[in-house]
Order: C-alpha cells, then sequence, then structure tokens
C-alpha cells in the first residue's frame, strides 16, 4: 500500500476535480459547454448528468468525462465524496462501457466492496451538503481507471464506446443512499495515432551526472507479443561514473510497479571493475541496450485492452553492497490489445452449425452465479441453459486433477455465454485451465490444451468402392438427439449400429490392451448432428487420452480399432549402397548439429518456361532434447530470366515454433505459428517445408516416405543416356561400382529420392535428387520437381559447422511501420 500513495496521489492531482459548483458560474472560470445535454432519472432528489467537451478522439488521446451531480429536490441533501482523503480511492463512483466488440466492462477503483478495505474514520469520504440546486463535479480521464489489479489502466481501441456512470452509496447511518444512473453519452475513437513518435527517445532529467532514455519498438502491442524496445543511459560529465551492471523497466501500475532487469553490454563505453559489483561509463559515453520482455503480460494476467506507462532506470553505486542514486527516464505509454481469438476456439469450417454455435456464444444472459457446485453439474446446467452441443472428454481433466465433483464459484453480471463458459473452466483449473474448440458442425469438446489436438476422424478407404461410398452417405445423414448419459460402450455400438443402420467392427482385444473396456461407461449428448458425428465422439469419450482408428473398409464395415503405427513394412528392399548414403547422412547432422553455408537458388518452372535465381546463405541448427529445430535463409540478391541482377532481401526464419516470411522490397511481413507449445516439428522435412534442405534427416523417415535409389552399377549392364542429346554423360563408375556422371560436383555420391504413392498428395515434391560430400556426409547440391513441373536447383557453397548460433539470427524483429503485417497462429490438425 506505501507504493500506491504517490502514483494514486498524482493521478488525482492530474485527473480529478472535487468542487462544489454552485447554480451560475463566473464568467471567468472555463467551461466548456456539454455535448450530451440528456441527464439521467431523479433518484430521491439527485440526478446525475455525463458529459464530454469532445467525443472524437484519436488512438491514444486521454478520453475524459465530467459527472455532475445535482440536488433538484426542495431539501438540501447530504451525500458522499467520490474518493477518500488518503488512498485516492473512488469508492462510490464507477462507469459502465460497452466496448465496440459488444462486450461491457465496469471501471472502478477499487474493485470489490469499500468495506474490505481498512480505513480510519479520518481518511473515509467526507460528507458533502448540496443545497437546492447546487451541483458536485468530478472530472476523471477513463483511461487512467484500471479494470482490476494489473500493471496498467484501461485503453481504448478505435470504435465507439457507449459510456454510463453510476453514483452507487450503501446504507449509511447518514446521507444519501441508493443507486444514482447517469446519461448514455457515446465516444468515438479513429485509428488515426496521436502517440509519439515509434523511434523518437524520451529522456529523463539528469541526476548525479546521467540521464537515462527509453524507446519502445512501436506504440500499440498485441495481448500475447513481447514489448521490446530500447534503454539508453548517457554520462554528461567529464569524468567517468561508476553504475550497477544492470538497467532495468519499470512497470508502474496498481501494485506500485514491477522491474524487468537487463544486463549492460555496450563495448568499449563500460569499463569493468576488478572487485565490487559495478561498471564504470566513460566520460562522454552513452550505452544503447536492448530489452524483449515475452512472458510480461502472461506473467502478470493483464488483460487488454490497457495502456500502460513504462519507464527505463539505471543506478550509480558508491561500493558494491550500497547502492547509490536512481535515474529514470520519462514514462512511455503504451496501449495493449487484444489479439486475434485463438484458432483453438474457431470452428473448422465455418459452416451453418459451426455459425450457429458461435451467434449462440456471443449471447448474453443478466447474471449467473455458481456457489462451489459440481464441475459436473455446471457443465450439465450450461449445456442445457445455452442448448449447445458440449462434450468433456473427462480422462483428459482427471489426467490434471480436475475432476467431476470439483467445485466450481463464479459471479459475473451480463456475460455472454463464452464468457461464462471461459469462467467455468477457469474455476475449474488449478494450474493450468481446460480449454475448448468448436469443431464444424458446432459441437463444443473441453480438454485440457495438449490434448486437443486427440479425436477420431473416420476415413474411407484408400480406394473408395460402391459399398464404402454408401457407408459414408449414410453417416452423413442428421441425428435429431442423441442422449446416452452413463451407458456402457458395448451398449452404446450396438445402439449406434441400429440407429445408424450401419455395420460396425470392434477390435475389443486391441481396445483392452490400451486400457478401454466394452463396460466402460461414456455419455453422448448431441443433437441435430451427422451420425458420422455422433460415432466420432463417442469414440473420443472411450478413448481419451488414447486416439482411436475409425476406418470403413471396402466392403462398407466401419473397423474400430487403436490407431497403429504407420510402418514402411509394404516398401521395398533398400540398395545396400543406398542405406549407406543414408545412414551418412544422419550421422552428419547429429555430428554437426549447426550447419551454415552459402546458396545458389534456381527455380525453372517448366510450365511457362520461366527461371528465378536467388542467392543467400542458410543457417541451420538441429534439435535436441529440450528445444527444437531451427533454421534461417536468407536471400539477398534476385535475378528473373536473363533479366539484370537486383538486390531484393526475402528472409524466411523459423524459431522452433513461428515461422516468419519477410520481404524487404514489398515491405511485406508474416508470421505463421507451425506448432503448439512446447512441440518439436520439423518444417525443413524433405517434400514438406518451403525448401528442399536435407541437413538432419533420418534414414528411417527418408525411407518411409520416399522410395530411394541410385544409379545403376556396371554390372547391370544399363546405359545411362541423356534424353536431350542422346548421348551418354557417363564419366565414370565410382569405388562402389556405380555410375558417375560428367555434371556431378566433385567427390560425391548420388541419391534419388522418389516419393511413395500413398504420400504423393501429402507432400509436394515428385522426386528429389542429392549429392552428397563424402568428405563430410553433407549436402552439395540438390534437385526437386514438385507437382507443378517446378525444378528447384539448391548448391551449397562454403559450408561450415560452428559450435553454435547467436539466437537472434533464428528471430526476426517486428516490421516498422508502414509495413502490410500478418499474424496466423496456430490451426491445429482437424481437417474440415
Amino acid at each position: 500500500m506505501k507504493h500506491r500513495i504517490p502514483i494514486i496521489a498524482l493521478s488525482l492531482l492530474l485527473t480529478s476535480c472535487l468542487t462544489a459548483e454552485p447554480t451560475t458560474q463566473p464568467a471567468t472560470q472555463p467551461v466548456s459547454a456539454p455535448v450530451n445535454r440528456v441527464v439521467g432519472k431523479v433518484i430521491k432528489g439527485l440526478q446525475a448528468q455525463l458529459t464530454a467537451n469532445k467525443t472524437k478522439h484519436k488512438l491514444g488521446e486521454d478520453v475524459s468525462v465530467t459527472l455532475t451531480i445535482r440536488n433538484v429536490s426542495q431539501k438540501p441533501v447530504t451525500l458522499r465524496e467520490h474518493r477518500d482523503k488518503v488512498y485516492g480511492y473512488c469508492f462510490f463512483t464507477h462507469f459502465l462501457i460497452k466496448c465496440p466488440d459488444g462486450k461491457t466492462i465496469v471501471l472502478g477503483d477499487p474493485p470489490g466492496d469499500y468495506k474490505a478495505f481498512p480505513m480510519r474514520k479520518l481518511s473515509f469520504p467526507r460528507s458533502r451538503i448540496l443545497r437546492q440546486q447546487e451541483a458536485y463535479t468530478f472530472t476523471t480521464t477513463l483511461n487512467s481507471w484500471h479494470v482490476s489489479h494489473s500493471l496498467g489502466s484501461f485503453g481504448f481501441v478505435p470504435g465507439t464506446y457507449k459510456i454510463r456512470a453510476e453514483y452507487s452509496v450503501p446504507a449509511l447511518k447518514d446521507g444519501w443512499t441508493g443507486t444514482l444512473s447517469s446519461n448514455t453519452i457515446d465516444i468515438q475513437v479513429s485509428k488515426e495515432q496521436a502517440w509519439r513518435n515509434r523511434n523518437a527517445i524520451l529522456w529523463g532529467p539528469v541526476s548525479r551526472g546521467l540521464r537515462v532514455g527509453l524507446a519502445t519498438d512501436k506504440v500499440i502491442y498485441g495481448g500475447n507479443e513481447p514489448i521490446s524496445g530500447r534503454m539508453l543511459i548517457e554520462n554528461v560529465t567529464k569524468s567517468p561514473i561508476e553504475i550497477a551492471q544492470r538497467m532495468s523497466v519499470l512497470w508502474e501500475g496498481t501494485t506500485g510497479g514491477t522491474y524487468h532487469y537487463v544486463e549492460i553490454t555496450a563495448g568499449d563505453a563500460v569499463i569493468p571493475q576488478e572487485k565490487g559489483g559495478g561498471v564504470l561509463l566513460g566520460a562522454g559515453k552513452r550505452i544503447e541496450t536492448r530489452f524483449d520482455v515475452r512472458k510480461f503480460l502472461k506473467d502478470y494476467a493483464v488483460r487488454p485492452p490497457m495502456t500502460m506507462e513504462i519507464k527505463a532506470s539505471a543506478a550509480t553505486t558508491r561500493s558494491p553492497s550500497a547502492l547509490g542514486v536512481l535515474v529514470c527516464s520519462a514514462p512511455v505509454r503504451i496501449l495493449v490489445v487484444n489479439d486475434p481469438p485463438s484458432p483453438a476456439t474457431k470452428p473448422a469450417a465455418e459452416t451453418q452449425m459451426s455459425q450457429i454455435a458461435q451467434k449462440r456464444l456471443r449471447q448474453k444472459v443478466p447474471k449467473i452465479t455458481f456457489n462451489k457446485n459440481k464441475l459436473a453439474d455446471v457443465i450439465q446446467f450450461f449445456r442445457e441453459f445455452s442448448n449447445l452441443d458440449i462434450v468433456v472428454n473427462w480422462k483428459s481433466l482427471e489426467s490434471a486433477k480436475i475432476r467431476k465433483v470439483t467445485p466450481v464459484t463464479l459471479n459475473l453480471l451480463n456475460p455472454s455465454m463464452k464468457d461464462i463458459l471461459e469462467g467455468i473452466l477457469k474455476s475449474a483449473g488449478s494450474k493450468v485451465a481446460p480449454d475448448y474448440v468448436v469443431d464444424e458442425e458446432g459441437v463444443i469438446t473441453i480438454s485440457m490444451p495438449k490434448h486437443l489436438h486427440l479425436g477420431c476422424k473416420i476415413t474411407p478407404p484408400e480406394h473408395p468402392t460402391e459399398k464404402s461410398r454408401r457407408t459414408h452417405k449414410t453417416l452423413m445423414k442428421t441425428l435429431r438427439k442423441i442422449d446416452l448419459s452413463g451407458i456402457k460402450f458395448v451398449h452404446v455400438v450396438q445402439y449406434l449400429r441400429e440407429v445408424l443402420n450401419v455395420r460396425i467392427a470392434v477390435d475389443w482385444k486391441a481396445l483392452k490392451s490400451v486400457g478401454i473396456d466394452k463396460k466402460t461407461l461414456i455419455s453422448p449428448q448431441l443433437s441435430n448432428v451427422s451420425g458420422k458425428k455422433v460415432l466420432e465422439k463417442t469414440l473420443d469419450l472411450a478413448g481419451g487420452l488414447t486416439e482411436l482408428s475409425c476406418v470403413i473398409d471396402e466392403e462398407g464395415v466401419i473397423q474400430i480399432s487403436t490407431k497403429k503405427p504407420d510402418t514402411t513394412t509394404s516398401a521395398p528392399a533398400v540398395d545396400p549402397a543406398v542405406m549407406a548414403i543414408l545412414k551418412r547422412l544422419e550421422a552428419a547432422g547429429e555430428k554437426y548439429p549447426n550447419i551454415t553455408a552459402n546458396i545458389d537458388y534456381k527455380v525453372d518452372m517448366l510450365q511457362t518456361g520461366d527461371t528465378e535465381s536467388r542467392t543467400g546463405r542458410v543457417y541451420y541448427q538441429g534439435p535436441t532434447e529440450k528445444t527444437p529445430a531451427k533454421f534461417r535463409i536468407h536471400f539477398d540478391t534476385l535475378r528473373q530470366g536473363k533479366g539484370p541482377k537486383i538486390k531484393d532481401v526475402v528472409d524466411y526464419a523459423f524459431d522452433g515454433a513461428w515461422l516468419t516470411v519477410r520481404k524487404e522490397r514489398i515491405k511485406q511481413m508474416s508470421r505463421y505459428q507451425v506448432a503448439r507449445p512446447g512441440e518439436k516439428v520439423n518444417p525443413l522435412q524433405l517434400g514438406k517445408g518451403p525448401f528442399p534442405v536435407p541437413f538432419g534427416q533420418k534414414a528411417d523417415t527418408v525411407i518411409k516416405h520416399f522410395r530411394p535409389t541410385t544409379r545403376p552399377t556396371r554390372n547391370t549392364g544399363v546405359s545411362l543416356v541423356d534424353r536431350s542429346t542422346g548421348v551418354s554423360p557417363v564419366k565414370k563408375h565410382g569405388r562402389d561400382g556405380h555410375a558417375t556422371l560428367k555434371t556431378d560436383p566433385k567427390d560425391t555420391d548420388y541419391i534419388k529420392l522418389t516419393t511413395r504413392r500413398r504420400y504423393r498428395k501429402e507432400f509436394s515434391v515428385v522426386w528429389l535428387e542429392m549429392w552428397i560430400s563424402r568428405k563430410t556426409s553433407l549436402p552439395v547440391k540438390i534437385v526437386a520437381e514438385d507437382r507443378s513441373e517446378n525444378q528447384t536447383t539448391v548448391i551449397f557453397k562454403d559450408t561450415k559447422t560452428p559450435k553454435s548460433f547467436d539466437k537472434k539470427i533464428f528471430t526476426l524483429p517486428r516490421p516498422p511501420a508502414g509495413w502490410e503485417y500478418h499474424v496466423e497462429k496456430f490451426k491445429g490438425r482437424v481437417k474440415p
């Protein structure tokens, strides 16, 4: 509480005006005419009016309003002031704001009952007597009010806001009591920004010969974006000054502020000390260091949209154990806005049923209250109350120690169905709350976030027949209502056989091996969905954490079993010489986890005759037990056809979760989340990645997806002939007896990979040729052809294997203002 006093007191002096307003104001007092002259209803002799001198604001401008409470009765009225005299809390006044997205928030300080805050009699809001027609005014800046106990205040984003004020005094011994509502006013916020320049450095005052500056990379951040920028400290004297080794970013708010520390690294500007914890900042020298806070918003439960004021600070030191003077920059205000809705809550396909479900989630109710009710009962009530189809993966929830009897406490005023559902899940979760996903038929599946991707999908046979098509068509018929609460799995299957009129075969032995028994109780409750969806959700409930397999065979029978791992037993035998090359390639990936090389990149579009050539450099960092693979491909030149070579900087960077594409010439940047948090993926997998870069490939994985071959040996009697010239290009036979062409790079082994038939729709390449160095076992050249008959050639030069990379190599900074910027979050693996 000590830290709040100066902040609240300063806010009180700058933004609040608590005065008794006479009926006729002096001409010398500057008072603007109210924009909205409508007033609220008279309650017990008082009437409230909310006005704003300005109804149209630029993004970032302060939104100030004035609340006037007038005594319209014939008798004096005693009422309480808005704020207390010590801490500046505003117990009796709050504002209801309807945002452009339809949500209504309440601005109040502090949130909650004023009785919960122990206050002495001297600090309690004093009484004020309003005589006949006398008014009491309160002017405040709304974007300085805190929505909750967070590190920032409410932020206005572009759109139209409807604002109403309420003055509510509980039953007290003396004075007016009740709730007084004002009129509603409209405030419009445009997209035009009123902020300072993005790169402007805001310097603080000079103290002890030092001054500190701060510049954020931008002024508007997404709710999940890292807040980044520059911090500077300058010695303006003619002699060195000893300072602490760390600078800090101070986030000020209702909690008094919190710090993020950054180590100082400034080259020759800093002179390390042999003893103690400080460093010397040279005379007239300046330090500039960056900060990048990625987990800040999540760690402190910030609720956007909101505004925040941040400062940079540095400290002088007098001794290793004692800090000297704290020097701060000028405050910088930033706006944190909501990110786009999580893809997990979006339907897999925007069908009519999914749109209806999303519309129901947006519907509002006056109030909802749960008081330590059982989670299963609460979800059942919400299912009936909202008329939504809800399936709960209880096995997933139980893995996080969330059970059907977990108590749920919730109290919401004017919430939407979506707010209620999220509130229920948040109340049930102890450390990690369950999440939900809405599929293409409007069915909501509740599970733990790490299990949301699980889900049985009925797949047709590889070669459909008339019988299999007939079964699939039958499954697509809509069922009006299915309610099988607490029914054994075997009985549910029998019921679905009869209702759907299909043949279902269950491999009970395979299911029992993963802990799924005939007597497993499940409770599918669905309505107006297809039979296919009913069967899939039934298997999801039975499987829990085990993803089951459901396949329609060629006879039209639905085969239910465990999901079998993909095998390559049907693949032909691999030539030992080919296997030796693949094993060398795999061993090289393990031996050299970090690889970088210059590349010549060329694409020949055979259908149009066009060519495109680029030069650049590739960086690859192999995966570890804790971190996924990362890469960066930087192109700096472009040549189209036989035209001149021009500068065209294009970057592709993958940091383990996000693939970023940056095109400097057209000022465009896109970020794609290709993996869930903590999930390891390989976006450079042969045949799937944006480039044929075969670093770190496993031999078994290559054989699974491709048919590997090499050139025939001299013993086969097969002659290699160039199709265009009719001349044999064979230069000689290598040491393993295989043919070597005149165009092959020196001291390399050749291998060709042809995509197996079952993966041709999944992979982009039809075939791929590689030349592997016999010295390093790393690729030297690659030629690949895709389904559009485009041939891509990549030549690797000056290949190096450094011990490590700078982390910044795989992360591209946010583009400057004026660029087209696109972010696409992970969409999961659920197919429409």
